[in-house]
């Protein structure tokens, strides 16, 4: 399973470029616990059309549910950043009471 948790991370958790523009970046992920090598943590950072667009976000809970959906925001991202001009400068997203 480790491996398995591995691989999924390094997919879903791909290195920042070191710089986009004139803007420097920098990531590094290291997880709460030693066992909890999988989970919903995301980051990205995205050169577009429209500026630079940064993600950072952490899915509730762990293992492949949290995974699967880390996986979908991210890929939603990544198409959206280059098709979404700005509309707000900051954006949130919701969260339960």
């Amino acid at each position: 399973m480790r491996f398995v948790a591995d691989i999924a991370q390094r997919v879903l958790l791909r290195p920042v470029p070191h710089r986009i523009g004139s803007l420097r970046l920098e990531s590094l992920y290291l997880s709460a616990a030693a066992e909890a090598r999988i989970g919903g943590d995301l980051y990205e950072a995205v050169p577009t059309p429209f500026g630079v667009r940064l993600l950072i976000g952490d899915v509730r809970g762990k293992g492949l549910l949290a995974v699967e959906t880390a996986a979908a925001l991210l890929g939603a991202f990544r198409e959206a950043a280059y098709d979404e001009p700005v509309s707000r400068p900051w954006r949130t997203a919701w969260r339960p009471a």
